[in-house]
């Protein structure tokens, strides 16, 4: 009896796989709240101003007496340097990156912003990520999860800041062979 072909690298990646228990047991609860690496400065608003071509005078900390960050200035508020002085790297900003879901691989879906009080100079940004739901998912990619995440941020007198709402499709599942257990 001839023995059965390997399966193919689609069948491989299009296989149903289950969601780890540890992960379902963090659905729907809200993270430990962490702050971003800096406080907001009017140096950095100028840049980020700079590089998106904002010139709106609010922003400038040579016409406004109270410098207004861009709404969008507080996505880049929450990630942490590439260049951090002290070596410390905070976590990634999405806790999804760092889901054990066995893939390799991800791609945004979506993300949507409801911004709701504004960021200034000197305001220290903390925000808590909840992961709100993980599904299996099959689509022109392959099969895997769709995990959607939301990110809630604040200032520091507690006010919230914005709601970021991010939908991805984690794909792509690392072989024994590939992994670091096989070697």
């Amino acid at each position: 009896m001839p023995l059965p072909e390997p399966p193919t690298d689609l069948e491989v990646a299009s296989a149903p796989r289950e969601i780890p228990d540890d992960v379902k047991a963090i659905v729907g609860l809200p993270g430990p709240r962490r702050p971003a690496y800096y406080a907001v400065d009017s140096t950095s608003i100028g840049y980020f101003c700079e590089f998106s071509e904002n010139a709106d005078p609010r922003y400038d900390r040579r016409r406004a007496a109270r410098v207004r960050a861009p709404a969008t200035y507080l996505l880049t508020a929450m990630r942490s340097p590439i260049w951090a002085p002290d070596r410390h790297f905070l976590p990634h900003q999405y806790v999804m990156v760092s889901l054990a879901l066995g893939t390799t691989k991800s791609v945004n879906l979506s993300v949507e912003h409801e911004f709701i009080t504004p960021l200034y100079e000197g305001d220290q940004v903390t925000f808590v990520n909840t992961i709100t739901e993980i599904a299996p998912s099959t689509n022109r990619l392959g099969t895997g999860f769709r995990v959607s995440e939301k990110v809630e941020s604040f200032n520091e007198r507690d006010e919230p800041l914005a709601v970021t709402i991010v939908t991805t499709f984690a794909y792509g599942y690392a072989e024994p062979a590939d992994s670091e257990q096989a070697r």
